[in-house]
């Protein structure tokens, strides 16, 4: 009987793969002799050959961000397979920050793969990075829950003292594992691992009583509020009604900049009676606001994060699993820029593909991104701004033109 192979790949620290070896269910089947175990780094640059080698399902759960861990399997008759993925953060999930983090998970939730984050709740006592949970977070991982059917668990890292985070016995500055979330972290990892080695079906997870109770938790937070227009300053900023804008309302705004969605537009778009406009927040002339904006860009990858816009999809946009089962459309509104400066990122990128190259001598070991760019295209080695905005929008607003998905 062959083995299975367990591959733990981590992100940064590979402490995260040994704590989960030890504590999981991993250890016990690794003794048993049931499963060998590898532990590897994720390659850190999509555009690396080492990511072109990586199986298509877990380049695709990587296409918005990394995780700190992601878990695949290999019995030797099915594809090498992600199954479980975790995400940590030692900051509170309040506004900014939980935005930055949720594309993490959101890879995973669309290829079906399971996860786990895991972040502090209040810590008001804390002298850096101290705040309050946001229950949006709440709302929205709910929502990816319920629009991927994919089984997500959202667990606590305790803080005794709410100044702190408490640490682990080996690992002082990982969560410690008697924790109850943490715990229970384990428990649904433990149940995705054997569901995954039997070849069930890992989206019936959802109905296990582990992750009902925790989305009966989650909605006792997430819909105390249900979220707003007004709630986002990157939202309010051109629909000041608190309201999502009409097909009239969304020329009259492109009017306002001497443009018009073309006649070209896909009948989803231009059915839509709903429209939202995401605009980055910038103070000065327009000159110095696009220097800003250029410049965060450059060092950052938006304003300052480029998740945001898919965290409004769900929010207000999203219907079904797919970008185009919506009911509202999204904008993304960089009127500030020029398309070229939007442009230049992808032109670079294209002209650093072997696929300009017609003699294999000099692709030579650029074969296995050849043969990426070949089947994927560009999308996956593109700078994140563009790869993240391009994915979320419909509709992409610039100075000089507009163009849409």
């Amino acid at each position: 009987m062959n083995k299975v192979k367990v591959k733990l790949l981590h992100h940064k620290e590979a402490s995260w793969a040994h704590y989960f070896q030890r504590y999981t269910s991993i250890a016990t089947l690794e003794a048993a002799g049931l499963i060998e175990v590898e532990i590897e780094s994720l390659p850190q640059q999509n555009s690396s050959r080492s990511f072109a080698f990586l199986p298509e399902k877990l380049r695709r759960l990587l296409f918005f961000a990394k995780p700190d861990l992601v878990v695949t399997i290999d019995d030797g008759r099915r594809p090498i397979t992600p199954v479980f993925a975790l995400d940590v953060t030692e900051h509170v999930a309040a506004r900014d920050h939980w935005i930055q983090r949720f594309p993490n998970l959101v890879g995973c939730a669309q290829e079906g793969v399971p996860g786990a984050f895991v972040a502090p709740r209040d810590m008001e006592a804390r002298e850096n990075f101290k705040g309050k949970t946001d229950p949006f977070f709440f709302f929205a991982y709910d929502r990816v829950m319920e629009i991927h059917s994919t089984p997500m668990y959202i667990a606590e890292w305790p803080s005794t003292n709410g100044a702190d985070l408490d640490g682990d016995i080996y690992w002082p500055d990982l969560p410690p594992s008697t924790a109850d979330g943490i715990k229970k972290v384990f428990e649904f990892f433990d149940l995705v691992l054997d569901a995954s080695m039997k070849g069930a079906d890992l989206h019936a997870l959802s109905r296990d009583r582990l992750i009902v109770e925790l989305r009966q938790e989650l909605r006792s937070s997430a819909y105390a509020k249900v979220p707003q227009v007004k709630d986002f300053m990157r939202l309010a900023e051109n629909m000041p009604n608190n309201r999502l804008l009409t097909g009239g309302e969304i020329s009259a705004w492109l009017n306002t900049k001497g443009l018009k969605l073309p006649t070209s537009v896909p009948d989803r778009i231009a059915k839509r009676s709903r429209n939202l406009v995401f605009t980055p927040v910038l103070k000065g002339t327009s000159a110095q606001k696009r220097a800003a904006l250029l410049k965060r860009i450059h060092l950052r990858g938006g304003d300052p994060y480029t998740q945001q816009p898919l965290v409004f999809d769900y929010l207000f946009c999203r219907l079904g699993p797919t970008t185009v089962e919506r009911d509202a459309n999204l904008f993304i509104d960089l009127s500030v820029l020029k398309f070229a400066d939007f442009a230049s990122y992808v032109s670079t990128t294209w002209k650093g593909s072997p696929l300009g190259e017609t003699s294999l001598a000099k692709i030579g070991n650029d074969l296995p991104i050849y043969t990426l760019h070949l089947r994927e295209g560009i999308s996956q080695v593109v700078k994140n701004f563009v790869r993240l905005y391009s994915w979320s929008a419909d509709v992409i607003v610039f100075e000089d033109g507009v163009i849409y998905f």
